[in-house]
């Protein structure tokens, strides 16, 4: 499929023209003949080409409607056979449930209830409900708000609709929890001020996953921290690093993926002349190491502290 250079891979206009505003495919026609190219890259096709040929594209879309409109009844799809053996083969292929549908010409739903009808679910599904299973005592936590949420985590590799219901309402009564928290600090968006932080400089109200995650595994190791510590003030404007260790005199900054943008990576740079310039320790760590090995990234902080 020839694809041309974008923002996402998109197909070739020639090749467009062809297989869409002369033979006039369908989508689950089009994903029939190109198996290697994704629903996606098609989706993100037609919205680039529209703004080309709108009219066309709207003229062969209600064509296709009037033909299934004709050619279909409502709810046919539901009595379809469909071998267990051609639903296995397209889960071996690591296939999304879209696009099984599109393959088979079936409404998702219809594919869904196939699926829990030969006790199949998808790879995904399965690995999450795995992943539940390791957390019923988290899960436990949230019956309070979402009363039944556990025994919906259990079975929503078959029912997935009905755990995410539950793992809403648990959501937004979290939420709401946040709020409060944040309403009576007075400080919704901002650390304290030293009189009201006294020695706890470790609390701030960022809600930064990873910097959270760090800050807690920092409190349980015994080492004191502050957090949105400014380091250099310029006028109106302040650098601020993520932490300061006072024990080791040490700064660090966890950066997540925002720190791979160009204009980003210069301001590291800047910073990291600065600190370097003035003598200042300082520690950078990914928020993915933070995150999937705190203990390390403990070491690598207790390492970058004892260094002289």
């Amino acid at each position: 499929m020839p694809v041309k250079p974008c923002r996402t891979v998109i197909i070739e206009e020639s090749h467009f023209r062809k297989i869409y505003l002369e033979q006039k495919l369908t989508t689950s026609e089009i994903m029939a003949a190109y198996p290697a190219m994704s629903k996606h890259a098609l989706n993100t096709s037609m919205s680039y080409y529209k703004q080309f040929y709108q009219e066309e594209m709207q003229a062969i879309r209600s064509g296709h409607h009037r033909n299934s409109m004709l050619g279909n009844k409502r709810g046919e799809g539901r009595k379809k056979h469909v071998p267990l053996s051609v639903l296995q083969d397209l889960l071996s292929r690591g296939y999304t449930l879209q696009r099984m549908a599109d393959t088979l010409q079936l409404a998702p739903q219809t594919v869904s209830q196939r699926l829990v009808e030969y006790g199949l679910v998808r790879n995904q599904t399965v690995r999450q409900n795995l992943h539940l299973r390791k957390e019923v005592e988290k899960l436990q936590q949230l019956e309070q708000y979402a009363p039944g949420i556990v025994e919906a985590a259990m079975n929503s590799a078959l029912n997935p609709e009905a755990f995410y219901e539950k793992l809403y309402l648990a959501f937004c009564e979290v939420q709401k929890l946040t709020w409060f928290v944040q309403g009576i600090s007075g400080k919704p968006y901002s650390r304290l001020s030293e009189k009201e932080r006294g020695n706890a400089r470790h609390i701030a109200w960022t809600t930064n996953k990873a910097e959270i995650t760090l800050s807690l595994a920092l409190l349980q190791e015994g080492i004191p921290h502050e957090r949105q510590y400014t380091y250099r003030k310029d006028g109106n404007s302040r650098w601020v690093a993520d932490f300061f260790l006072p024990q080791w005199n040490l700064l660090v900054e966890v950066d997540g993926s925002m720190h791979k943008l160009a204009h980003v990576k210069q301001a590291d740079r800047e910073k990291d002349e600065y600190m370097k310039k003035n003598n200042l320790k300082f520690l950078r760590l990914s928020s993915k190491t933070v995150m999937k090995d705190t203990a390390s990234a403990i070491r690598s902080i207790r390492e970058a502290g004892s260094n002289p």
